[in-house]
Formats: C-alpha cells, sequence, structure tokens
C-alpha cells in the first residue's frame, strides 16, 4: 500500500497535520487579526543611567494633566499619562499621581503619549467670522486701508472662540523602553506619531 504526504492548506483550520505526539499543553496557536507597527530607537550618548526618582524628575513637566473639555486653545497638545501596564493592581487610584514605578514592566517602561486635537470646521469658522465682521465694518467705515488686516485679526479672534468650545479628538502612542539595551520601540510608524514623540 502507497502512501502520499498532504501538506496542509494555510487556509485549512483543522490540526490534522500536525503530529500525534504533540499534546495540548505544549502546543500554542494564537490568531491575530490586524497589523503591527514598530519603530526602533536607540539611545546615544549617554553617560550613565538614570534612577527611577531621576527620570520622574525630568517626566514631571511633561505629564498630562486631567483631560481639558474646554478653555484650550491649542489645535494639538500632546503629554505622557498612565500606560496600560497589566502588573499595575489598582489604576483608579494611581491615574492622576503616577510615576515612572508603575509603569515599569518586565525588563522594561512602558511609556503612552496621549494626542489631543481640537479643530474647528472651515464651514462654522467662515459663518461666524463673516458675521463679526460685518458688524465690525458698520462701525469702522472710515479705515479701509486696515480692512484686510481687521479681517484676518476677526478670524483669528473667532477661531480660537471657537477652538475654546471644542471638545478634543483623542489618540494615543505607546512605546516600551528596554533601558538596559539602549532601545525604545514605538508601536507606530506614521510620520505624525513619529514627530510628536
Amino acid at each position: 500500500m502507497h502512501s502520499c504526504y498532504r501538506r496542509p492548506n494555510p487556509l485549512d483550520c483543522s490540526f490534522a497535520h500536525i503530529p500525534s505526539d504533540l499534546t495540548q499543553e505544549n502546543l500554542a496557536v494564537g490568531f491575530q487579526n490586524g497589523s503591527f507597527s514598530l519603530t526602533r530607537y536607540r539611545v546615544l550618548g549617554r553617560e550613565k543611567r538614570l534612577s527611577i526618582s531621576e527620570l520622574n524628575a525630568k517626566f514631571a513637566a511633561f505629564k498630562a494633566g486631567p483631560l481639558k473639555l474646554q478653555n484650550s486653545t491649542r489645535e494639538l497638545d500632546y503629554a505622557w499619562v498612565l500606560p496600560e501596564n497589566p502588573e499595575l493592581d489598582d489604576r483608579k487610584t494611581t491615574e492622576d499621581a503616577w510615576t515612572l514605578s508603575d509603569c515599569l514592566f518586565e525588563d522594561g517602561i512602558l511609556l503612552r503619549i496621549r494626542i489631543e486635537k481640537r479643530n474647528v470646521p472651515t464651514q462654522l469658522l467662515n459663518i461666524v467670522a463673516k458675521r463679526r465682521w460685518l458688524e465690525t465694518k458698520a462701525e469702522e467705515e472710515e479705515r479701509k486701508a486696515e480692512e484686510r488686516v481687521l479681517k484676518k485679526q476677526i478670524v483669528d479672534e473667532v477661531k480660537e472662540e471657537l477652538l475654546r468650545m471644542s471638545l478634543p479628538t483623542l489618540s494615543y502612542i505607546d512605546a516600551f523602553w528596554k533601558d538596559q539595551e539602549d532601545s525604545i520601540y514605538l508601536f507606530s510608524q506614521g510620520k505624525a506619531a513619529r514627530e510628536c514623540f
């Protein structure tokens, strides 16, 4: 009797092609849907390793405060926040007053940047600025030479007012700093994420 070995189809989800001497305990198969991007940075020129307390002092100025829903006039704002750390026991109590010691994971430090983008729709900006311009134009008919400068000033004022009322769009960038290897892994390859980092 002649036996023929059949190569397994990669799209076939059956495990008939796995040798019978493997048991369920030592067989790990994972299925993942999606994609994964990674950018690796090397830390160069460092003379000594900083302690966690020294790193905390350097990070303190760049930590994010509570999320502001209004009264922010910046279109783009970013700062460090507490990352998702599976080794952290009580996230809720440490979220407001976290340190880098809360970010230690295995042989490195988990890092996360929160990006807040605020946007005023152009159509809304044009409508409100035009209305304000018509109100101002009636008052200052004699100043024709400064008209262009005044228009720009009104548009800027209206944009700032509307930015204060707009809600931010949030996004996050995660990174892992392996201090002993002088490597930082940024989990993104997007240009905006790399510039922000």
